[in-house]
């Protein structure tokens, strides 16, 4: 059961709603916070709102059947009615506790259960994580995982982020609002004013140890907050002293010198706390430390955080008092992190001394990794400390400048502008070659430089070849290989922002392909890699472009709405027109597929109109023709539809997608959709060809050829599960959707796919509400989409097979149909059928290539 919350907590309404809507939007929720940030606190204050069983995890869980021992007695506990078949093993049951049993009976759960695993830091045996990785890819429709952690636990979250299935929320969301700090404050007894709970909320940072501290401070002694806001804000006060005292009169002399010394740097990895204070025992320094509270381990091992408040005074004292010790121990860090290969963290630490040779070092050893990463303002900062007349006398200095230049301009081109891409990677990458062997190597320890020169020409060089073979050619499967080799050296030095630039052109291949698995591998990679200082750039812009049209292409329309959106923020009013205009369309169509019609076909229109007669490759304009032509034609805008079409023939001409929005729009023409079937006209988008495909399906061909009717569907699944073309068949019309129902069973290796295609229709496709179902009628329901027999599935439910007839009619009649498959499309439809959890491994996103 949750732990008890302590008397007296700050209610905080606002954290609530955070984990309310997190297990709304996914099945797992993923909480990391340090040591002292109310990780536990939090969530035991939420349990208390609805069912929630709690687990409590340490390391004596060392085998699997322990753990789903646990798991059971956790749920069974919140869901008494489920207790019996989740007891330990008895007298009746002596078989052990598996996760397949536990799995069976939480599919059961009659309502919606949250799963707290607290301190899964904790879990550490490498066959127990094996059992968590079983519970999530298995996980019962109606349980909710919260993972509650220090650390990142070793589980494939990365995939889950991308499917949409797990929602993130880090220590910075326990950080404590200024309401919430004035009722902190409130709640302590102690009187205050507006102004002075703004500068505690300021001085403190919202954290929960540091409030703590500052309140029982001045609730418990002499002083008052006025005082102790003095001394966090660094000034002397008549409390100052005091308060100091009290942070650290608890340590010996020699702690108190060691915390000094490692304060400068934050976070502070266990071998530089060496380095800094001198004592080869810092590691049990540390620990010491930790027990007090002064000291928090960071989310990556082997890194610490001395406590805010602490840090704070020992600088500000350090400064004042002894600057040249403060000095040394900034130069003695800065070669410290550039020996351990973070120019970032050198940099920053060596502008604060008064070793401007030392900053000239590493700005010539390092100019090429610091582009590469995408961290120029680091580059930049550093050629500023050393002013521009030292720049212009230096050659050394002034190629650093010339590439920092140089990469400035590659940040421009991306979407819509090929020609500005090119030249971007070329200036790049001549500004590198530039850049002789001898001209950087200055500081000792380093890797060396003609290793990382050549690694970077090399890299740039496969990435320009497969930029020019993609953007100016538009051959993707020849520019793949110069790609990939330049991604997996990037990737191997860890340069994140030549990463984030093949990935983003590898997600633009996939594109031309309308490979989804490849388009959101390698877009979320992009993502992912971006730099802050390169969410805006072009390329990571493109790429949100491509993860959100992925997206929508595998019918999960809030994920396409939520990347769309991420990327009309990041790239604001500056970015191309034609990037623009692309979120725009496919947030528009995200928004119609997700219930929202009329709002998504007019935030398309506007984007056309505003985009004007602005040039727009081939490929793209027909995407946001298609995207937007469908939208006009499911909400009977025939006009607007018409529209498209003359907008999007000036511009391309005639090709089979062309083809294909004249027959959607006005079928009584008798336009033929054959040319795109057989490949007799040039279809851009193989989305355009499977769509055809499926119209062909009509309700004549499926009563007076049906063997034909499912040879036509088998054709389109076989083209369409590889590249998880999904969307075209949540959208397509009801006789193919029937038989798919009729049929699902029978499709061997795309039968995933098919149910998640029947899962997977548009928002409110059904017109009427749906008669609730009672809980054995939903549990015949769910097995309506398999052949079982009605014998089989009485068999499976262990009742008669006139229970499991009677069950089948009453759900017939209250989903308004009159057979199996009218049943398992309305229950689709209605939401009532979850979209499968398993797909095909085969177009699954797997890894990166």
């Amino acid at each position: 059961m949750a732990p008890r919350v302590p008397d007296g907590l700050v209610r905080r309404p606002r954290l609530r709603s955070l984990l309310d809507a997190s297990t709304r939007r996914a099945a797992i929720t993923l909480l990391r916070a340090e040591p002292g940030q109310g990780r536990t606190v939090m969530l035991a204050d939420w349990a208390r709102t609805a069912t929630t069983a709690w687990l409590s995890l340490d390391a004596t869980i060392r085998r699997p059947d322990r753990f789903w021992a646990v798991v059971a007695a956790a749920v069974a506990h919140s869901v008494p009615r489920l207790a019996a078949d989740l007891s330990l093993p008895s007298g009746r049951r002596v078989e052990p506790i598996t996760a397949g049993g536990v799995i069976a009976v939480l599919d059961r759960l009659p309502h919606e259960v949250r799963l707290v695993l607290d301190d899964l830091h904790e879990l550490t045996d490498p066959a127990v994580l094996d059992e968590l990785r079983t519970l999530i890819r298995y996980r019962p429709s109606r349980l909710r995982l919260v993972l509650s952690s220090r650390t990142e636990p070793p589980l494939p979250l990365a995939r889950l982020r991308v499917q949409g299935d797990l929602v993130d929320i880090d220590g910075d969301a326990l950080t404590f609002t200024r309401e919430e700090t004035a009722a902190f404050v409130a709640g302590a007894g102690l009187p205050v004013r507006p102004e002075e709970v703004d500068r505690l909320h300021h001085l403190t940072a919202g954290w929960a140890t540091a409030l703590r501290l500052a309140t029982d401070t001045a609730a418990g002694g002499p002083i008052g907050l006025e005082d102790v806001l003095a001394m966090l804000a660094g000034a002397d006060g008549p409390g100052a002293g005091r308060l100091a005292r009290g942070l650290l009169e608890r340590l010996p002399e020699g702690d108190r010198s060691f915390l000094a010394a490692v304060s400068i740097a934050d976070p502070v990895p266990t071998d530089l706390a060496v380095e800094l204070s001198g004592r080869d025992d810092a590691p049990s320094v540390l620990a010491r430390l930790r027990v007090l509270g002064l000291v928090t381990d960071g989310p990556e091992p082997g890194r610490h955080h001395i406590q805010p408040l602490v840090r704070r005074h020992l600088r500000a004292d350090m400064a004042r008092r002894h600057p040249t010790r403060a000095a040394a121990l900034h130069g003695r860090a800065a070669r410290w992190f550039a020996t351990a290969g973070d120019p970032v963290r050198a940099l920053e630490h060596a502008r604060q001394t008064d070793d401007r040779d030392l900053v000239a070092d590493l700005v010539r050893g390092w100019a090429i990794p610091l582009v590469l990463t995408g961290h120029h303002g680091d580059l930049r900062a550093g050629l500023r400390r050393l002013g521009t007349a030292a720049v212009a006398r230096d050659r050394r200095l002034r190629a650093a400048g010339e590439l920092l230049a140089a990469a400035g301009t590659a940040d421009g081109g991306g979407m819509g502008d090929p020609d500005g891409e090119m030249a971007g990677l070329r200036a790049l990458r001549d500004r590198i070659r530039a850049i002789r062997p001898g001209d950087d190597a200055a500081v000792a320890g380093l890797e060396p430089v003609p290793e990382v020169r050549a690694a970077a020409v090399e890299a740039m060089v496969a990435a320009c070849e497969g930029a020019r073979v993609l953007l100016l050619r538009g051959d993707p499967a020849a520019a793949r290989g110069p790609l990939q080799d330049a991604l997996a050296t990037a990737r191997a030095w860890g340069w994140s922002s030549l990463t984030m630039r093949c990935a983003a052109l590898l997600a633009a291949a996939d594109l031309v392909d309308s490979d989804t698995a490849g388009m959101e591998r390698h877009a979320a990679l992009a993502v992912d890699a971006a730099a802050e200082g390169d969410r805006r750039s072009a390329a990571a812009v493109s790429a949100r472009v491509v993860l959100a049209y992925a997206a929508l292409l595998r019918a999960r329309p809030d994920d396409a709405r939520h990347h769309a959106a991420e990327g009309l923020t990041a790239a604001g009013e500056t970015a191309h027109p034609a990037a623009r205009l692309l979120l725009h369309t496919v947030h528009g169509a995200a928004e119609a597929d997700g219930g929202r019609p009329v709002e998504g076909l007019e935030e398309a229109r506007q984007a056309r109109a505003a985009f004007s007669d602005r040039p727009l490759a081939r490929r793209e304009a027909i995407l946001v023709a298609t995207l937007e032509h469908q939208m006009a034609v499911a909400a009977g805008r025939p006009e607007q539809a018409r529209a498209v079409r003359r907008w999007i023939t000036g511009r391309v001409g005639t090709t089979g997608d062309v083809l294909l929005m004249a027959a959607l729009a006005e079928p009584s023409t008798g336009s033929s959709l054959r040319p795109l079937v057989d490949g007799s006209v040039l279809t851009l988008l193989a989305e355009s060809e499977i769509e055809a495909r499926l119209r062909q399906i009509g309700a004549g061909q499926v009563v007076a050829d049906p063997a034909g009717a499912r040879a036509s569907l088998r054709g389109a699944l076989d083209r369409a599960a590889p590249l998880g073309l999904v969307r075209p068949f949540a959208h397509s019309p009801g006789p193919v959707r029937r038989l798919m129902a009729h049929q699902v069973g029978t499709f061997g290796d795309t039968d995933g796919f098919v149910r998640r295609a029947l899962a997977a229709g548009p928002s409110g496709r059904r017109a009427g509400p749906v008669d609730a179902l009672s809980e054995r009628e939903t549990a015949v329901l769910r097995l309506l989409p398999s052949l079982a027999t009605m014998s089989e599935i009485a068999g499976e439910l262990e009742v008669s097979v006139n229970t499991v007839k009677t069950q089948v009619g009453a759900i017939y009649a209250k989903l308004g149909v009159g057979d199996r498959r009218g049943a398992v499309v309305a229950a689709y439809d209605a939401g009532l059928l979850p979209t499968p959890d398993h797909v095909d491994p085969w177009w699954e996103p797997t890894g990166v290539g």
